[in-house]
């Protein structure tokens, strides 16, 4: 039997709310633990929720604490929880905004419902899905983050966009494998990007590397 995997939805919508729990409890390995309407009530239950690793369909339009607020705290505070954004906002600043607060993947709200199982599995089995239109969405704010930055004379070391994108996921305290999980390479190529970065920043280690991001602000920490 598979490995049942517990999901939370947070959605306002109390119709798109009891379809979704509906539809996904009719999937053998998934159970929708619980359903809420507002923030509040999500951070209530997770406190006394048993440590189990959740599954979270988060709303960012939540009626009291929206999805921006609750990310990074969820993030922080419970770590077993792993946040799938579905949302009808589709700007890039919000999406690339909510994956660097720690959400695992970002879907429409049209989204075929297979791809939401898709999506699902992915995030328990490896913490992250992402498909191309996100990717793409993340490699421009990276590459228009790095241009600000040489723009602006902040940076003098010339930092590729992947070697920017490794950086980030370094911060956030990922390993090489894990990296290269979430970039499509090999752990192999994540660790040239990394030495490569230690040779052009003349840092010693890892932590050389972070303290470099933080100073010129490459990364956003949470």
């Amino acid at each position: 039997m598979a490995e049942q995997i517990n999901i939370i939805i947070a959605e306002d919508q109390h119709l798109l709310r009891q379809t979704l729990t509906s539809m996904l409890d009719e999937v053998d390995d998934f159970q929708v633990s619980y359903d809420v309407s507002d923030g509040k009530s999500l951070l209530a239950f997770l406190k006394d929720a048993p440590t189990l690793p959740y599954i979270l369909l988060l709303d960012i339009s939540l009626p009291d604490i929206n999805g921006l607020e609750l990310c990074p705290i969820i993030t922080r505070d419970f770590p077993h929880v792993r946040i799938i954004v579905v949302s009808i906002h589709q700007q890039e600043s919000l999406i690339a905004r909510m994956i660097t607060l720690g959400a695992s993947a970002y879907l429409n709200k049209n989204v075929d419902f297979d791809l939401l199982v898709q999506a699902i599995r992915a995030v328990y089995a490896h913490k992250f899905f992402m498909d191309d239109h996100v990717i793409k969405i993340l490699q421009n704010s990276q590459r228009h983050l790095i241009n600000e930055k040489k723009k602006n004379n902040q940076i003098d070391i010339d930092l590729s966009i992947r070697e920017i994108e490794v950086l980030t996921l370094i911060c956030r305290e990922m390993n090489s494998m894990e990296i290269a999980d979430r970039l499509f390479i090999s752990a192999r190529t994540v660790d040239g990007h990394r030495n490569r970065m230690l040779l052009k920043t003349k840092s010693k280690n890892v932590a050389g590397l972070v303290m470099f991001a933080i100073k010129h602000n490459l990364v956003e920490l949470i």
